[in-house]
């Protein structure tokens, strides 16, 4: 499931291993733990995959109608983030910025 997120979020695979905290990891074991090798997942890996699963939910509930605008929103800048795209937010700052997109995606959907 993660994969096909990434993947629908048009991310290259260095933006999709510094979004999973694999920057370190080389290209097949981050390729096998996006397809569900779970002996290659850490306790962090883990908490990542479960913020990026609930920044996709709050984007589906902010653009129910519009998949493609909630698939294009991690890679557009935004205002929020001084005109950074939030994948760069969180490859830059790590957890701390997935929790900063989704508390802004939370407050956004009234949440």
């Amino acid at each position: 499931m993660v994969r096909r997120l990434l993947a629908h979020w048009q991310l290259s695979p260095v933006e999709q291993a510094d979004l999973l905290g694999l920057g370190s990891m080389s290209r097949d074991e981050v390729s096998r733990l996006l397809e569900g090798d779970a002996a290659c997942a850490s306790p962090e890996v883990e908490v990542r995959v479960g913020h990026l699963l609930e920044i996709h939910r709050l984007l589906r509930l902010l653009f129910p109608q519009n998949g493609e605008l909630a698939y294009m929103w991690m890679s557009a800048p935004n205002q929020r983030f001084d005109d950074l795209k939030p994948v760069d937010v969180v490859r830059e700052q790590g957890v701390e910025g997935l929790l900063l997109v989704r508390s802004y995606l939370s407050g956004a959907a009234g949440i």
